[in-house]
């Protein structure tokens, strides 16, 4: 039983001694990954060391040595960006966070984020994170990086609380604590412990080269631009490198500028510049400029300003006024005038009246009247007692002139107290220039009276002649010769003044002429004739009426010389010969004056005369008894002008040559026609007793009565009513009232279809719709006139039907009809008027080559004034320019521009500076444009245009403030809706491409301190 229990003992022994040996080796083991682990950790072989700690644990699931490996596992895992490791730490901190290395997992774990830069959760972690719990390095370090993710996320107060703890501890996290605590403090505007702390940074090698723009930035906000100037010149003379030294020359313009010293600012500037490709702010860089400015460098300024003044607050406004200040100095008015634009609707109140007066002044010398007079306005509205007053009431008169708007500058000078001189010589011009336009007008009264204020002011010599040449024009007009005498005599005893002195002759002439008073006429007709050139545009008038006075005054044979005179040299020769025949005739040399009035016959089939000359010759026989040559060419006269005035005389004639002849039935055929259509006629009664006599030599007196009944009813002892109501109707035309009298002319067509007048109605009342523009209805009343080619009007019907056609873009309608025109016409007017018509319709159909044909015809034959060569050198301009052939389009637009002052001449300008314009030639079209504001800022459709066009060009030459500003300008000043819309929808593009350029990029990190300063 012993040896039994004593066997037990020995097996139970052994078998413990055989445990505890294997429990033993197995403990050691599983230390020595343990200590592997460790091992492996130190080489910063972390997935090897993980490994081993996790077999440790494999084994060992509690102790105190578990939950070091635990950590362990964790560390290498997030030092290995294994994606379990942020768990792995995130759930040691939590499962033991009274654990030493709670602490340390949390620190761990803000430098793991840290590193990555996702400073929000470096911050969550290093806050969490006991670090009192740290060893020393590693709890400044916390501090340094804690205060940098609070500073990195802008959180300064913060970020300042933790680099405070830092900035004064050895090692590299002092001066960085030191630095950008100093950093966030100017940030905070601490601007005295800044600059504490980034002066104890600097005293680091490794700050020496960071800090010095920041110190400096510090002495500028402190506004110690002394302090500013002494340190950074310092720095800039020291012998070692600092980052931002462009910065310094920067600061140092700009303290210089500060302080007024504008020679030092621009040197220092000018460095700056040149050291960098990119522009400063736009504060700074409006000082750059002004800089420049003030020291006259006139470029750099201007290149400076011009990329501020495109701000919308008050830099861009300042730079703007500067800006303008510096094209007035180069005399560059375009852009001065859109620069003051700009800075004259801002809000900068120091800089707005002078501006406002500046913009109003450059436009008046660019002569943009109608700019400029609103500019005035409003400068003498808003600043009554402004420095620039009495030359804005100055500028502001003669604006009013420029424009034409002499209401306006009379009105404006009468206003004015105190009227200086340039102001009076004003008042006189304005007053006798709007005298012309009432003459032109045919208001004569109130013309004299505006000439007469004109002569009560007498600085001009030369207007008071003109003002009282134009008095007798307006007198003699009104038909009051007596005072019309009286004026052309101030003129004739006037110093001369050349033409109106000797046109005065001339006036004096007809004034006694219209008096009767023959005999002082033809004394002034004579003087008048030697003081003119004969290719004058009197003279010949002059020696007609010359000649006149000679046959008044029964001085047969001057008259007849003289007559004969103008025949061989005038242009109105037709009248020269049926003068002569009428002389000739009262010489009774009847055949010299049968050849005077074939002369008119037959050379001049389409004169005016041509009636009377058929007329007169027919008279010359009836009155020498001649009665069957009498008859024939009555005859002649009745059959070739049968709408002649003188057909009721040809008839009367005729029918008593018939009479005289015995041929009594011709007789009573000639005084029945005369009846049938002339019924009312002043000659009518002398008919009818003609009538009666003939037809009692027939014994026909039965057949009288009816004619006499008739005569009756178409001539009552009242007035006829249907001629009153006519002559109304008519008048209501001539008076320019069109709507009224387009309704009594369509009441008198309804109620009187077989008046004797209703041709010449219809004709007025499609005038009437024609001036109303009513084109359709006009176009069909005058379609019904075109049925009845006998109608005396009938050329001009032709030629409305021509326009109207044209206006409906029927465009082969309207060459139709102005082919009419050019065969029915009867002078060069309706010629030229049909060759014009043409030229414009094949321009409409692209037919190029018919456009120069018709052109170069009104040019060599049709120029029936200035303006219609004009026009056709302009179509020969555009159809070149149709087909692509610039150069001679070129020719033919400068030579209408040389000669044209009118819209023609507009026209040609704006093609030029388009041409110009594809050809890439910006600045040349901008010069034209500007040119064409000068001579035609009348035509507001090219006026209008050329704004477009010049933003487009300023946008070609990089000019993009002038361009916004151009458009600007026309948006709130044309009054033109689509040119608006156009102005509009550019500027939009042009600011859209200008806000996707200026686009800001990333910016850098400013501190350059990726890994916290130490490494």
């Amino acid at each position: 039983m012993l040896r039994k229990l004593i066997a037990l003992t020995f097996f139970a022994l052994v078998a413990h001694h055989t445990l505890l040996s294997q429990n033993t080796l197995s403990q050691i083991d599983s230390d020595r990954n343990f200590r592997r682990g460790q091992e492996l950790m130190e080489k910063s072989n972390y997935g090897a060391a993980r490994n081993a700690f996790e077999k440790y644990l494999a084994e060992n699931e509690k102790g105190l040595k578990a939950i070091d490996a635990k950590y362990f596992v964790a560390y290498c895992a997030i030092n290995l960006y294994h994606q379990d490791g942020e768990q792995l730490v995130t759930r040691f901190a939590n499962d033991y966070s009274t654990h030493p290395k709670a602490a340390l997992a949390n620190y761990e774990l803000g430098n793991f984020y840290y590193k990555d830069r996702n400073y929000k959760k470096a911050i969550a972690a290093f806050e969490k994170a006991d670090l009192s719990q740290l060893n020393s390095e590693q709890r400044t370090e916390a501090y340094f990086k804690l205060g940098y993710a609070y500073f990195s996320s802008k959180q300064f107060q913060s970020a300042l609380r933790n680099f405070n703890v830092v900035k004064r501890s050895t090692g590299a996290y002092g001066p960085a604590a030191n630095y950008y605590a100093g950093y966030a403090e100017y940030q905070l505007e601490d601007y005295a412990q800044a600059l504490t702390d980034l002066q104890r940074a600097e005293q680091d090698d490794a700050y020496k080269g960071v800090v010095p723009h920041m110190i400096a930035n510090v002495y500028y906000k402190q506004q110690n631009y002394d302090g500013l100037i002494q340190y950074a010149n310092r720095i800039l003379n020291g012998n070692y490198r600092i980052r931002n030294e462009s910065d310094l020359y920067l600061l140092l313009g700009d303290a210089y500028f500060y302080k007024e010293q504008y020679q030092q600012a621009s040197s220092y500037f000018t460095q700056y510049l040149d050291k960098v490709n990119t522009q400063p702010r736009k504060e700074v860089q409006l000082h750059i400029g002004l800089s420049y400015f003030y020291t006259d460098s006139n470029k750099e300024a201007i290149s400076s300003l011009k990329e501020v003044a495109t701000d919308k607050g008050e830099l861009g406004e300042s730079a703007s006024y500067y800006l303008g200040m510096l094209y007035l100095k180069e005399r560059n008015l375009e852009f001065a005038s859109t620069a003051f634009d700009r800075a004259r609707h801002g809000s900068a109140e120091d800089i707005k009246e002078e501006a406002q007066f500046q913009f109003a002044k450059v436009n008046f010398e660019l002569q943009h009247s109608g700019i400029s007079i609103e500019a005035l306005q409003k400068y003498i509205g808003e600043y009554p007692g402004g420095t620039h007053i009495e030359e804005a009431n100055d500028l502001l008169s003669q604006a009013y002139l420029n424009s034409n708007d002499y209401d306006l500058a009379i009105q404006h000078i009468e206003s004015v107290a105190n009227r200086s001189n340039t102001m009076a010589r004003a008042y006189q011009r304005a007053t006798y220039l709007k005298a012309v336009s009432y003459f032109n007008n045919r208001s004569f009264p109130k013309a004299i009276q505006l000439f007469d204020k004109s002569i009560e002011n007498p600085y001009d010599r030369e207007l008071v002649v003109q003002a009282h040449f134009w008095k007798g024009e307006a007198f003699s007009i009104g038909r009051r010769f007596e005072q019309a005498i009286n004026s052309y005599q101030q003129v004739l005893t006037a110093d001369p003044v050349q033409p109106f002195t000797t046109n005065a002759r001339y006036g004096m002439g007809y004034a006694r002429y219209n008096l009767k008073e023959y005999d002082k006429a033809l004394v002034h007709f004579r003087l008048f004739m030697r003081q003119t050139d004969k290719s004058g545009r009197n003279y010949h008038d002059a020696a007609m009426r010359l000649a006149d006075c000679y046959y008044v005054e029964k001085s047969y044979q001057q008259a007849l010389n003289q007559y004969q005179s103008t025949i061989k040299n005038g242009p109105d020769r037709a009248y020269g010969y049926l003068q002569s025949g009428i002389i000739q005739g009262v010489l009774n040399d009847v055949t010299s004056a049968r050849v005077s009035f074939d002369q008119v016959i037959k050379r001049y089939p389409k004169s005016r005369y041509f009636d009377d000359a058929l007329f007169e010759r027919a008279q010359l026989d009836f009155e020498k008894g001649n009665y069957e040559q009498a008859a024939v060419a009555f005859t002649e006269l009745l059959n070739k002008q049968p709408n002649s005035k003188f057909v009721p005389y040809g008839l009367q004639r005729r029918a008593t040559a018939y009479y005289n002849l015995q041929q009594y039935d011709r007789t009573i055929s000639d005084y029945q026609d005369f009846l049938k259509s002339h019924i009312t006629h002043k000659e009518a009664n002398n008919v009818l007793l003609g009538l009666q006599e003939t037809l009692a030599l027939q014994g026909r007196s039965s057949e009288f009565q009816a004619y006499l009944d008739n005569y009756k009813e178409a001539n009552p002892d009242q007035e006829g009513l249907e001629e009153v109501e006519y002559e109304a109707a008519k008048n209501l035309y001539f008076n320019l009232e069109y709507e009224p009298a387009i309704n009594r002319l369509t009441a008198f067509i309804d109620k009187y279809p077989d008046n004797i007048n209703l041709l010449e109605a219809k004709y007025y009342l499609a005038e009437a719709y024609y001036r109303a523009e009513k084109d359709e209805e006009a176009l069909a009343v005058y379609n019904e006139l075109l049925e009845d080619r006998t109608f005396p009007l009938i050329n001009r019907v032709i030629q409305r039907v021509g326009e109207l056609e044209f206006a409906s873009k029927r465009y082969e309608n309207a060459i139709f009809f102005y082919q009419q025109l050019e065969e029915v016409a009867t002078n060069k007017k309706q010629q030229y008027n049909a060759w014009s018509g043409m030229m414009e319709s094949f321009y409409a159909l692209s037919n190029y080559d018919s456009v120069d044909h018709f052109a170069n015809l009104i040019i060599t034959q049709g120029a029936v004034s200035l303006d219609a060569s004009n026009k056709a050198q302009l179509f020969l301009g555009k159809s070149a320019y149709a087909k692509g052939d610039y150069a001679t389009a070129l020719d033919h637009f400068i030579n209408t521009i040389n000669t044209a002052k009118d819209i023609y001449g507009a026209e040609a300008q704006f093609l030029t500076a388009e041409i110009q314009n594809l050809q890439e030639e910006y600045k040349q079209s901008n010069e034209t444009l500007f040119e064409l504001h000068k001579s035609f800022n009348n035509y507001e459709i090219w006026y209008d245009r050329s704004f477009l066009l010049i933003a487009e060009n300023f946008v070609a030459l990089d000019e993009t403030f002038q361009a916004e500003q151009t458009l600007q300008s026309l948006i709130e000043n044309s009054q033109l809706s689509f040119i608006v819309e156009q102005a509009r929808a550019r500027l939009k593009e042009i600011e859209e491409a200008e806000e996707e350029e200026l686009q800001p990029q990333n910016p850098p990190d400013s501190t350059n301190n990726n890994n916290g300063g130490n490494n």
